[in-house]
């Protein structure tokens, strides 16, 4: 018996401007994996996404089911 998949949560902090975020919502759009996108200001990023990317404190950051 199959076991029903189960759709993942996937979540993209980025910012319009940015190419890296572009390449990664359009790869996404081209697989049709459903996603968040929570906008970013580049000068000013939001504890949020420094927690996500506390190494490079960049974005493009993706969360796939809560993981970075």
């Amino acid at each position: 018996m199959m076991e029903e998949l189960k759709q993942k949560e996937v979540i993209v902090y980025g910012y319009w401007g940015n190419t890296n975020s572009a390449t990664v919502r359009n790869a996404l759009k081209l697989k049709r994996v459903p996603y968040e996108y929570v906008e970013e200001d580049m000068d000013n990023l939001s504890r949020t996404a420094l927690e996500l990317n506390p190494v490079l404190k960049t974005i493009p950051v993706l969360i796939v089911d809560g993981r970075p």
